[in-house]
């Protein structure tokens, strides 16, 4: 995988270690964008038939500068706006993967929306159950009161194990069950 990074971005791959210069867009990209363009393209086959409008990075919410809020990935499934929330990373500053939630939560009740699914999608480990490998409980319950769907780290794997192998029925179905659609 590192030799392909280096590849698409000019860098050097030096052992374990790349080395180079990235401008800012591809810093962006490569520090959490790529989740969103990831989700992205997942639910793009769906579009005009099961979901529509899909979006990337959509501003919403206040007036002025630190008000607004940005939509990861949003679409309209049955007369529903659906958001889809995408961390990757360590996540430090959210030891429980929590803050996460409450920020979903917060969002849909601003949108004021009568209808909205959302979608917590984490390569995180935080909300990862170290004994059983599952999404903490405290987490799961958290996420079902908001009811808000958890996409782990291992889910994403496999869809892009899918992707990268060209299974289209495998990853059709796997994405159909992950974001409940028809």
């Amino acid at each position: 995988m590192g030799d392909r990074i280096c590849y698409q971005y000019g860098l050097t791959l030096n052992g374990p270690f790349i080395t180079g210069n990235l401008d800012r867009h591809a810093v962006e990209f490569l520090t959490g964008k790529w989740l969103e363009v990831f989700i992205w393209g997942v639910l793009s086959p769906f579009e005009g038939t099961a979901i529509g409008d899909l979006n990337i990075g959509i501003n919403v919410g206040g007036t002025g500068q630190g008000q607004d809020n940005e939509l990861d990935v949003s679409y309209i499934k049955d007369q529903s706006l659906c958001i889809v929330e995408c961390k990757t990373g360590g996540q430090s500053h959210d030891p429980n993967a929590d803050n996460t939630l409450y920020k979903i939560e917060a969002i849909k009740a601003g949108l004021g929306a009568i209808r909205v699914e959302t979608y917590f999608a984490t390569t995180s480990s935080n909300g990862i159950d170290k004994k059983t490998g599952l999404i903490k409980e405290s987490l799961k319950n958290r996420a079902s009161l908001y009811n808000c769907a958890i996409i782990p780290g291992d889910q994403l794997s496999e869809m892009a194990e899918l992707w990268i192998r060209k299974d289209t029925a495998a990853l059709t179905q796997k994405v159909r069950s992950a974001f409940k659609l028809p």
